[in-house]
């Protein structure tokens, strides 16, 4: 630069932008988007709770299964229970979890053992039969006295 001559100044100008939103389009979209998957996701995580609910059942089935085994042993012949209500699982006539000593909750099984035959020709059906709602409400597992799943009806 030499003395005396003006001096350009440079002014830089910043771009302000326009205050935006999103358009119809973009929120249609996006809504669409969200539909979609929750119409996958869903129907995928309700056969995924009946699977895990009937993994629940035949769990506790092979434990009822086992525990007459042991009654059986003790006592001289197996036991006919139920356990279809909480109060009822403790009732000392009648309930698995009382005469059984187990702890069994009926929430989403209602669980009954039949004997049949006497003496040493004498078998068990325990039986879990689903209780509420839900795509398999009726379902029921039968498991014999060694906890050998016999049939599953209306079941996963």
């Amino acid at each position: 630069m030499q003395p005396g001559l003006p001096v350009k100044k440079r002014v830089i100008q910043l771009k302000i932008p326009e205050k935006t939103a999103f358009t119809m389009i973009e929120l249609i979209i996006t809504v669409i988007i969200i539909a979609i998957l929750a119409a996958i996701v869903v129907p995928n995580y309700t056969k995924a709770k009946e699977k895990a609910m009937g993994k629940e059942a035949l769990a506790n089935l092979k434990l009822i299964a086992a525990a007459d085994r042991v009654y059986r042993v003790e006592q001289g012949a197996y036991v006919n229970c139920n356990c279809t209500t909480t109060l009822g699982c403790v009732n000392s006539s009648s309930g698995c979890n009382y005469l059984l000593k187990l702890d069994i909750s009926p929430e989403n099984w209602a669980y009954a053992v039949r004997v049949y035959g006497s003496g040493t020709s004498a078998y068990i059906r325990a039986t879990a039969s689903r209780q509420g709602s839900g795509a398999y409400r009726d379902c029921v597992y039968t498991v014999n006295e060694n906890g050998d799943l016999i049939s599953a009806v209306s079941c996963p």
